[in-house]
């Protein structure tokens, strides 16, 4: 039966309901500081400052050893406006709202949900751990176990908040290798129906269309560390480019020899070369040295040591994102902890004709109406304003293909 009158109120409930369900990074990552973010400043002003968990030492023997603890954060800055604009007919009004859904919602919050997404996932480029070959589509269990091991040297957690984002590309072809294999019969049925990984491999598999690509610097030459890092950098100096005008990109991924990375919680090498990554795009001229801006920062001391040497003078670079100038895609392997992202609480003007906003699982969504008594047509505007943040590096790895 049709609807006499579709408030604004229905309207934003199913827009939000949509929205909500076509999301595919942003649902697998933290949101809750939603409550904090209020766009006026009355929560948390423009700024949510994150801390991090604590680091210790362990103590042997019985002489208390008391530790100062190093306090980390990190600021979730809010900045980003999108929204959908529409207009309805009194017509278009009468519908019943699954009709009304179809016709208008569905659309809308579709490509609303895509910009968001699409927005969210710049922050793979944050991120220092990588497995994959670029250029090569990955679809073995075996690539995806090693991303599942780097993230277990880097102590995340182990539950069912590990996911995998993958390209419909990297799906396909995962789902092709590994069909029927070690799964339930309700995954196996997703499989067959749906071409869904489900859950597999210690992954909760989802397909978007919105992975990011990432086109790598110039790297041509033999490159080198000018001088050795000092405990504490999060710089480097690269030597040895023969192109005249070198190039690094933020998100190139990198190893040094002999620099090895640490296990957080046991403190042990894991015998794999520490992946670093670019933080800021740089350009140099020729036989000069890149002053390259890194991430993490290189630490041999504290709770916080992640590497067991610095890099020495003349130490040998080998860049793990592609060839010179490449473009490759960036699948992500995650646990939920690495981002986050809060919506903000928008207010709601007094002078409007309608108003409405609403809360979904986190993600705020304000809706406002008013009449344009010239075409007989009810101008809307939806908006969402939002701020995201890589917080935990360790807790990803990034899967190229």
């Amino acid at each position: 039966m049709a609807n006499t009158n579709l408030t604004l109120d229905i309207v934003t409930l199913e827009s939000a309901r949509v929205l909500h369900n076509n999301l595919v990074f942003v649902r697998g990552i933290d949101r809750q500081y939603d409550d904090k973010f209020e766009l006026g400043g009355q929560k948390g002003g423009n700024d949510v400052r994150i801390r991090l968990p604590d680091r210790f030492s362990v103590r042997t023997g019985e002489v208390m050893d008391t530790q100062d603890v190093t306090e980390r954060s990190v600021t979730l800055t809010k900045g980003t406006m999108k929204g959908i604009d529409m207009s309805f007919t009194d017509l278009e009004l009468t519908l019943d709202i699954d009709d009304f859904s179809r016709l208008k919602i569905q659309p809308a919050m579709k490509k609303l949900a895509t910009m968001i997404d699409l927005d969210a996932m710049s922050m793979v480029k944050d991120i220092n751990s990588q497995v994959g070959t670029a250029g090569t589509t990955p679809a073995t269990a075996l690539i995806y176990l090693q991303g599942l091991a780097k993230l277990a040297d880097n102590s995340a957690p182990m539950d069912e908040q590990v996911k995998a984002v993958i390209s419909p590309t990297a799906n396909a072809s995962i789902v092709d290798a590994l069909k029927g294999l070690f799964q339930s019969s309700e995954d196996i049925r997703e499989q067959y129906k749906r071409g869904k990984m489900g859950t597999a491999l210690g992954f909760d598999f989802a397909k978007t269309q919105n992975i990011v690509n990432h086109t790598t610097g110039d790297h041509a030459g033999t490159i080198l560390t000018k001088g050795a890092s000092a405990d504490g950098d999060a710089t480097i100096d690269l030597d040895g480019y023969t192109n005249a005008a070198p190039t690094v990109k933020k998100g190139d991924i990198f190893t040094v020899a002999s620099v090895n990375s640490l296990n957080p919680d046991n403190e042990q090498s894991t015998g794999n070369l520490q992946q670093f990554v670019v933080t800021a795009d740089l350009t140099g001229s020729s036989n000069e040295t890149l002053l390259v801006a890194i991430s993490p920062t290189i630490r041999t001391t504290g709770v916080l040591k992640n590497v067991d040497a610095v890099p020495a003078d003349g130490a040998a670079i080998v860049f793990l994102t592609g060839a010179s100038a490449a473009v490759h895609p960036v699948n992500i392997l995650h646990h939920r902890d690495a981002f986050a992202i809060a919506f903000t609480d928008l207010e709601v003007p007094n002078n409007a004709h309608m108003a409405s906003k609403t809360t979904q699982d986190g993600i705020t969504m304000r809706m406002i109406r008013n009449y344009e008594i010239i075409n007989g047509k009810y101008l809307t505007r939806i908006d969402v304003h939002y701020g995201f943040k890589t917080i935990q590096q360790e807790l990803a790895c990034r899967l190229i293909g």
